[in-house]
């Protein structure tokens, strides 16, 4: 039996429509005004895209670990988790806004055919050597099917899920959102302390459970959440 993981990542919403690069969600974020003094300021003074030249997610997330430094009150771990939670908060909102635009009961049957097509026979896609090639690696011939494929996401949403879910509707394998799911854990930070670079702020523990992928994986799997 054959195994084929498929890589889905951002291109994949922004190629059906949905508007989810960082550019997009931050020119909405910042224009809205907030109460909160602290999320105001790292609105207008951490958050500037065009200064700190932040155009895509993994900008925003090192970034943020750079511009920690520019917390300097009187409980900066405090202010930076109030303005982190913010700004998820009002992600997780911009996002399930973005999803609703994708009317599921009127996508086209031809397009859910097409959908499966791609995946089972995915080879036929190809040029001929990359074709070949994975023919070979694969040990299959033209009229063979993949037995089992896999899917890791790096996305958010949940748009490849219901196209998944109404395409190839008896699907059992695995699928899982590497980055967790919009409303579902959404992990958005460093790799590592060291890239925070205020010292009050990488050694709060707090900080430290939801802003270091390393540790918030680590929390989720005590909590025995998947992140499917």
């Amino acid at each position: 039996m054959s195994l084929v993981t498929w890589i889905i990542g951002n291109g994949f919403d922004i190629c059906v429509g949905l508007k989810t690069r960082y550019t997009d969600f931050y020119k909405e974020y910042t224009a809205t005004a907030s109460n909160d003094e602290v999320i105001e300021r790292f609105k207008k003074e951490i958050l500037q895209d065009e200064a700190f030249g932040w155009k895509n997610w993994a900008d925003f997330e090192l970034g943020m670990g750079e511009q920690s430094q520019l917390f300097d009150g009187e409980i900066p771990a405090k202010d930076f988790l109030n303005c982190y939670s913010d700004f998820v908060k009002k992600f997780n909102a911009y996002l399930d806004r973005e999803c609703a635009k994708i009317q599921w009961n009127d996508v086209d049957g031809r397009v859910l055919a097409d959908f499966g097509k791609t995946i089972m026979d995915f080879n036929s896609y190809l040029a001929t050597i990359s074709s070949n090639y994975i023919q070979n690696t694969l040990r299959i011939n033209t009229n063979s099917s993949i037995h089992a494929h896999s899917f890791l996401q790096f996305n958010y949403t949940d748009a490849f899920d219901n196209l998944l879910r109404l395409g190839w509707p008896e699907y059992t394998g695995m699928n899982l959102h590497i980055h967790g799911k919009i409303n579902e854990n959404p992990i958005i930070g460093v790799d590592s302390t060291r890239q925070i670079q205020n010292s009050i702020i990488s050694r709060d523990t707090n900080v430290r459970k939801i802003f270091v992928k390393q540790q918030y994986y680590k929390l989720l799997q005590q909590q025995n959440v998947m992140l499917k």
